[in-house]
């Protein structure tokens, strides 16, 4: 099962990003040195999706957390740009509007202005 179909049926997927940030650094560093090695850089990366699952607030600190340790992978090895996709809605969500959604995203992307800073 994908760690996005996991987290959608209850589960916490076990991943390299429930890692220390330092080992998550390390993991991905042959990566990393094979792109430096072949002369090219990282101009973006992509964080893990979903970033909210509006119906599951219980898993807003897990995904929370990830997203904070992407972050420190990018500033790191000083990748600029971070793809972040916002709350992810299925059929029986449709009751959210679009205010609704848009203040979901606003309200969770500001947590992570600290961290952004810092980077």
């Amino acid at each position: 099962m994908f760690p996005s179909a996991e987290l959608y049926a209850g589960g916490y997927p076990q991943t390299i990003y429930d890692k220390p940030l330092d080992e998550i650094i390390e993991f991905l560093r042959p990566s990393v040195d094979a792109f430096v090695n072949a002369g090219l850089s990282i101009g973006q990366a992509h964080a893990p999706a979903p970033s909210i699952i509006s119906f599951r607030p219980e898993i807003k600190e897990y995904t929370t957390n990830i997203l904070i340790k992407v972050i420190g992978v990018c500033a790191y090895y000083k990748i600029p740009y971070l793809v972040v996709h916002g709350c992810c809605l299925l059929e029986k969500e449709k009751t959210l509007d679009y205010d609704d959604i848009e203040k979901l995203n606003r309200d969770y992307f500001k947590e992570f202005i600290p961290y952004l800073k810092e980077s």
